[in-house]
């Protein structure tokens, strides 16, 4: 991807910045097919490679917007993501089946969505970092440790640690998603974990297979 080192035109950047998520279209669609080959070190590597597109991506779209056709672009190659994100589990759960490993959860999730929720209880962008990092370690450590650490690290009062600890951690639906009422970036997380689980049952995934990370919940 060749991007800009000097202020462009509106059009430049809006270019820029479709070419991130074009990249991580093909970083996504590579991923996918290192997991139908069992290239597993290499979905690993991918992985990281979109998370890091992704974080670009979060750092370019500051104070910038797609042209309205670029818009409609986005909106095509997210898709062809989401499908994309829906076999992955797909091809791990029929590799699974067919050894025979017994029983397991395949985790999926959208970080959007938790970070969405994060936002809608008050943190800030600095807040939600911090938060995410200790969610991130929650299965290690005592409940209570993590509500003090959310309540010292993310600068929250005990009672909205308590409440996101509880969300993180309950068993709780996609139907139960859908009746918090989140903000835009909570909906839009929500929206794309539904695709993807949508994508996951057309695909004829067992539904008690896959459970959303770091929301600890079956479809």
């Amino acid at each position: 991807m060749n991007i800009p080192s000097t202020p462009g035109s509106d059009i430049i950047m809006s270019t820029t910045l479709l070419s991130y998520y074009e990249a991580i279209e093909k970083a996504s669609a590579d991923m996918l097919e290192a997991a139908r080959t069992g290239d597993w070190d290499a979905v690993v590597k991918l992985e990281g490679a979109c998370a890091v597109l992704i974080a670009q991506l979060k750092n370019a779209a500051q104070g910038s917007q797609l042209a309205r056709n670029e818009a409609k672009e986005k909106s095509r190659i997210m898709q062809r993501i989401l499908l994309n994100d829906a076999e992955i589990p797909c091809v791990i759960n029929a590799i699974f089946a067919r050894i025979g490993i017994g029983e397991f959860v395949i985790r999926i999730n959208n970080r959007k969505l938790l970070q969405g929720y994060l936002l809608d209880q008050g943190l800030t962008a600095e807040g939600v970092g911090a938060a995410l990092k200790v969610i991130d370690a929650i299965e290690k450590v005592s409940r209570e440790r993590t509500v003090a650490d959310l309540s010292a690290q993310a600068g929250i009062d005990a009672a909205t640690a308590e409440r996101i600890v509880d969300l993180v951690t309950r068993p709780v639906t996609i139907a139960d998603l859908r009746a918090i009422e989140g903000g835009e970036l909570y909906r839009e997380g929500l929206d794309e974990l539904g695709q993807v689980a949508d994508g996951l049952a057309a695909f004829q995934v067992p539904a008690h297979h896959v459970t959303p990370k770091p929301l600890n919940m079956p479809l």
